[in-house]
């Protein structure tokens, strides 16, 4: 993992790993050790890690098709006192790569400055839970035509019951939240929530979840942080293209059109034609799009989420009447298996 500071290296910060255990209790928890170790002058950490703690009957599925996903903490204090807290999703018995750089103060674009630990003793971070609130989640791009119908299962299995990776944010002295990483969707999800539409459509969904705010601190032996923190807790139960929250400007959000861009039939490979015969065709694993979304409770910042597509989190397509061309399966500039978002039409191909 890489570490910057104002775009340079953050180099020789100390770094510790902790685990962030799923179904975290309502009133606060502490974090296990998980390593620790220190950036070279490139601002580079690797370490193996300690994951006896990890809870392997809980353990998600990141995108991947395997149950192997967990979450993590990374904490890095430089000897100014310049810190990077970040969220990161690991894998079992795998190297993860990712990059975090210190917070700044969005007002001033200047590092925060962690406080000297004058007691010297290490603190693992602690937290307490502050407030919780419902936001509605971007989770797919949903595209059907005349002649289609189109359906979103949004489920659970006995195997497997985390899939969504959801943005959290961060904030320091009271100042405006920034994000901090994913989470893997902290508490197996409980219902079936489809969503079924036909025809010509092309509009966003999303999932509603719980969060949490939570006050966090922890101390290395030169310095102690205290932040604030929202992250998803649990999948609420609604799946809709209505979106009931409100924006920035106190609009409710309500539906949000996709602008589906132009077909690109790449010599035929880019595009299939469904008839009666491959009604059914779907999308259960492969390539995932990071949909953007806004958390009001943290000031309307903007967050990433990734859910689709995966083996609880699919979408498929079937064969309807209504069409006078053709009902084409489509990705834009690559083959419908492994496009980001499946596009879908009645047109001439």
């Amino acid at each position: 993992m890489t570490f910057t500071d104002a775009g340079r290296p953050m180099a020789n910060a100390s770094v510790s790993v902790y685990y962030y255990p799923f179904d975290e209790p309502d009133t606060g928890f502490t974090l296990q050790w998980m390593g620790s170790g220190t950036t070279n002058l490139a601002g580079a950490f690797s370490a193996a890690l300690d994951t006896s703690m990890v809870q392997t009957s809980s353990l998600g599925d990141d995108g991947t098709g395997s149950n192997d996903a967990f979450n993590a903490v990374v904490y890095a204090t430089d000897s100014s006192g310049h810190f990077a807290v970040q969220h990161v999703i690991l894998h079992l018995n795998a190297a993860t790569s990712d990059s975090a750089s210190a917070i700044t103060d969005p007002v001033t674009a200047t590092a925060y400055v962690a406080t000297p630990n004058t007691a010297g003793t290490v603190v693992v971070p602690s937290s307490q839970l502050i407030n919780t609130s419902y936001r509605y989640v971007k989770i797919l791009a949903m595209n059907s035509g005349y002649g289609l119908k189109t359906k979103l299962t949004y489920t659970w299995t006995s195997s497997t019951a985390k899939q969504t990776d959801i943005g959290t944010a961060l904030s320091v002295n009271g100042g405006s939240f920034s994000a901090n990483g994913q989470v893997l969707e902290e508490t197996n999800r409980e219902v079936d929530a489809p969503l079924t539409e036909s025809g010509s459509y092309h509009r966003y969904v999303w999932a509603n979840y719980k969060f949490y705010e939570y006050q966090w601190y922890v101390c290395n032996h030169y310095y102690c942080n205290v932040y604030h923190e929202w992250v998803a807790h649990h999948f609420a139960g609604q799946v809709s293209d209505w979106n009931p929250n409100r924006d920035s400007s106190g609009n409710t959000i309500g539906y949000v059109a996709y602008d589906q861009p132009a077909f690109t039939p790449c010599s035929g490979n880019c595009y299939f034609i469904m008839y009666s015969t491959n009604s059914g065709w779907g999308r259960n694993s492969g390539t995932r799009h990071s949909y953007g979304w806004t958390l009001g409770v943290a000031g309307f910042i903007t967050l990433g989420a990734r859910a689709t597509y995966g083996s609880i989190t699919s979408t498929h397509w079937y064969y309807e009447s209504g069409c006078s061309k053709k009902r084409v399966i489509w990705g834009y500039n690559t083959d419908p298996s492994s496009a980001e978002i499946v596009q879908a039409n009645c047109i001439n191909p």
